[in-house]
């Protein structure tokens, strides 16, 4: 076996820094995140600051002008004390940092939903007021695995088994990015140990009464320590092959869509049945969706048997007339199919949706 020359270095001797530096940046430049404003939303804990650091190093290859985004939700005693943190962080790399508090009080149920809607409203926000395309966020791959589990045990199908995408639309104009999903949540704490770089623990992500860390703390360790220590490895590669299934089955989708619809208005569409009679099973649900999603119907309370039923429909089979959750309602009238929101009636058709 030939022996490397003393002080020589291949890939393999690369640091966790110079791993994780590679990984993120090329996906910045595989999304065309590059000579712009990036707002970079930092919580303080170990992922969102040795994903800023990260950051911080492409700043000038990448000509990056990053800015700091930290939420304070004010649900707990120290958040102001992390809100600070970052605060002294981003002044320390030369970063601007805009740090807010919800413009909304917490309500008394539904805190999680709350706190979601809160953070992406915070960032969509920055990023128009910013001027930039891109919020980075700083899930690993281990958030994915946890994801992709939570969905199982709820029950789901393709985009679920998928998990989060890299990239996804926040606003209008402004599209969610996270360069580290390749990363796992190890890598980058071997980051932060190589930079000595200190970050924040948020003691709410071990109280148990929240899903996501039950999964991370309690049943993923029970998986990999009684079933498969490779259980994040296995979850993420189930996540790679449905997004590979979701991506042909979606591409069918729009084809069919594009045959199918003769005209809409933002209550009503009317289709051509014919257009989705061949289609596979799969691929018709997928028009269903993808229909709602571009009409901006309520989505909510759709189950798996109103998504079946909608694509029975669109094929022309079972009852005449469906009705959905939100007001929504289907009708069969010979070759067409017929859907429409609550108010919709009598308004003019505009063509078909994107």
């Amino acid at each position: 076996m030939p022996r490397r020359s003393p002080g020589s270095r291949g890939a393999d001797a690369a640091t966790p820094r110079e791993r994780a530096l590679r990984q993120v940046r090329a996906v910045l430049e595989a999304r065309g995140a590059t000579r712009q404003p990036i707002v970079a939303a930092v919580s303080g804990g170990a992922d969102s600051v040795a994903l800023l650091r990260l950051l911080t190093d492409l700043r000038e290859p990448l000509e990056l002008t990053l800015v700091v985004a930290h939420l304070d939700h004010g649900l707990r005693p120290e958040s102001s004390e992390d809100a600070a943190w970052v605060g002294r962080l981003a002044a320390t790399l030369n970063c601007e940092a805009i740090i807010e508090r919800p413009l909304t009080p917490p309500p008394a149920t539904g805190l999680e939903a709350w706190g979601r809607g809160e953070r992406c409203r915070f960032l969509a926000r920055l990023a128009r007021d910013f001027a930039a395309a891109f919020v980075v966020i700083a899930h690993t791959a281990d958030d994915q695995a946890e994801t992709v589990l939570h969905h199982v045990l709820r029950g789901t199908g393709l985009a679920g088994l998928r998990g989060m995408p890299v990239q996804r639309k926040l606003d209008r104009d402004v599209r969610l990015l996270r360069p580290g999903l390749g990363l796992r949540r190890a890598e980058l704490r071997d980051v932060l140990a190589e930079l000595e770089q200190p970050f924040r623990e948020d003691a709410s992500n071990r109280d148990p009464r929240w899903t996501r860390n039950s999964l991370r703390n309690e049943l993923l360790p029970l998986l990999e320590a009684r079933y498969n220590v490779r259980i994040v490895e296995k979850l993420l590669g189930l996540s790679r092959q449905a997004a590979e299934a979701l991506r042909v089955v979606r591409r069918d989708a729009r084809r069919m869509l594009r045959r199918g619809v003769v005209d809409a208005t933002p209550n009503s569409v009317r289709l051509r049945i014919g257009a989705f009679q061949d289609g596979d099973p799969a691929s018709v649900r997928e028009a269903a969706v993808l229909l709602w999603r571009s009409q901006a119907w309520p989505r909510g309370r759709m189950a798996h048997r109103h998504w079946m039923a909608a694509a029975a429909l669109l094929r022309g089979e079972g009852p005449a007339r469906v009705e959905w959750p939100e007001g929504l309602v289907g009708l069969r009238r010979g070759g067409m199919t017929v859907l429409s929101h609550a108010g919709g009636a009598g308004q003019a058709p505009r063509g078909s949706p994107s």
